[in-house]
């Protein structure tokens, strides 16, 4: 009787767990998904400017084509 007792306990506790996982699981998928999300809609709705300082390097005769 014991050991009935302690093994329907053990499946009420990891049945317990299953959702806990479960919930968890639900809420990292809308968090990261949220992310996603407000990310795109950032990126979508900002103006970041293109950069407009002028570079000039000199290149050396080497290393242009022949």
């Amino acid at each position: 009787m014991f050991v009935m007792l302690v093994y329907y306990q053990t499946l009420f506790e990891i049945s317990i767990m299953k959702d806990v996982m479960a919930r968890l699981a639900v809420i990292l998928a809308v968090l990261i998904v949220g992310i996603v999300v407000v990310g795109g809609v950032v990126l979508a709705t900002v103006d970041i400017p293109a950069p407009s300082a002028k570079v000039e390097r000199p290149v050396p005769d080497d290393r242009l084509a022949k």
